[in-house]
């Protein structure tokens, strides 16, 4: 068909049908745009990710080489990520009290299970042998999964105040790195 046979049909239409196929078309301008648009953000999500871990495995290896010694074997710290995994899966939205020494009026699950997990690192080889084992972890939510580092969930997941207690446990423990 040439441009004068589709404006022909185009103008011979009702208004009512004109309407849907302006509509309709703006629709699948809408949803093929937007689709390109998730998948080039994705990618270049994954990129970042990926350089974050090559990066830290760069930091793992510059300790280890400078004598520093992991605290546990290699599969203890897979059963840590998998237990930061079930911290941050699903939607759980009943809230803890706790005391007033942790500063917060508030905890959330994830950070009442995570932080035994935080509690147990020892040093930097620790914090990134689990950050290792963890990688990049989809985690199920309502309505999407995420897929995330362990440090970016818990900036994610956690408020302010339950960071800077994870940070503070840390610190406490000889680790200098930070959430």
């Amino acid at each position: 068909m040439d441009k004068k046979t589709i404006l022909k049909v185009y103008e011979d239409l009702p208004n009512w049908a004109r309407g849907v196929v302006v509509v309709g078309g703006l629709a699948v301008v809408y949803i093929v745009g937007s689709t390109i648009y998730r998948k080039v953000t994705s990618i270049t999500s994954a990129v970042d990710e990926q350089r974050k871990l090559n990066q830290m495995n760069d930091d793992l290896n510059k300790k280890l080489k400078n004598g520093q010694q992991a605290t546990y074997d290699d599969s203890q710290y897979n059963i840590f990520a998998d237990e930061a995994t079930v911290a941050f899966n699903g939607f759980r939205v009943d809230i803890i009290p706790c005391s007033t020494y942790l500063g917060i009026i508030c905890q959330s699950n994830t950070f009442r299970e995570l932080r035994p997990v935080i509690e147990k690192l020892q040093n930097d080889i620790d914090f990134l042998k689990l950050q290792q084992a963890f990688g990049t972890r989809t985690i199920s939510k309502p309505f999407s999964d995420i897929t995330k580092t362990l440090p970016e969930l818990v900036r994610y997941q956690l408020n302010h105040y339950e960071i800077e207690r994870l940070n503070t446990i840390m610190s406490d423990n000889g680790i200098t790195y930070q959430f």
